[in-house]
């Protein structure tokens, strides 16, 4: 009984405990917390607050200016499995002289966690009706949107939709999603191990890797 004890006692002093509970399962205090120690490396003046839009859901957001300037703000949307903490080393350049607006994606960050449809384009047209429904809720004309990853995929659906509303677009390390494949290529015979493996990795969140690494990513750069 001793010996588990002391294994018990370095065990809840040891660096394990100081980084899987804390992160895994998370909370919002937590997200906000980390939210803070990343966002101490801008040099700008920001002003965070929620973006209230329909269906009681709310849009977080980030807005930074050195000062108050008439030019078309810029918006930023980043990519799959992030927020807007990760542009946090752009801020400073990229608001010198007109607003920037960053804000996590709805499912993302500290944004609402709606339900989303199962169908493709339904939760497509979901991301670009929320951000269209952003833009109005904070009375801005037109916007330079700047995507990365999932956020450039989204950017372009939504300029497609409200072209006026966009005065330039760009697209930083873009992706999208195939068209759905031919019956006849679904008919070719999978090998059963790809069946095997497929079955097995099925349960698992496939963002997590990058949860189990995000107390890492955000020491490191706190450090900055």
């Amino acid at each position: 009984m001793e010996k588990i004890d002391s294994w018990k006692c370095s065990f809840e002093s040891g660096w394990l405990t100081g980084w899987l509970p804390t992160w895994c399962p998370t909370s919002m205090s937590h997200l906000k917390e980390a939210e803070e120690k990343i966002l101490k490396c801008v040099p700008c003046t920001y002003k965070k607050e929620p973006v209230h839009i329909s269906n009681g859901n709310k849009i977080w957001t980030l807005k930074c200016s050195h000062n108050i300037s008439n030019k078309t703000p810029l918006v930023l949307l980043h990519g799959f499995g992030g927020g807007l903490g990760l542009w946090a080393l752009n801020f400073g350049d990229l608001c010198t002289d007109r607003p920037v607006y960053a804000f996590d994606l709805l499912g993302f960050g500290r944004s609402s966690r709606p339900r989303f449809d199962s169908d493709a384009e339904e939760a497509e047209n979901q991301f670009v009706e929320s951000i269209e429904e952003w833009r109005c809720a904070l009375g801005l004309d037109k916007v330079i949107l700047l995507g990365h990853n999932l956020g450039g995929f989204l950017a372009a659906a939504y300029s497609l939709k409200y072209p006026s509303r966009v005065s330039h677009l760009i697209l930083v390390e873009p992706w999208g999603f195939p068209e759905r494949p031919d019956l006849a290529d679904q008919d070719r015979p999978i090998p059963v191990w790809i069946r095997a493996l497929g079955a097995a990795l099925t349960p698992f969140n496939p963002l997590a890797s990058l949860r189990i690494a995000g107390p890492f990513v955000v020491r490191q750069l706190s450090r900055i």
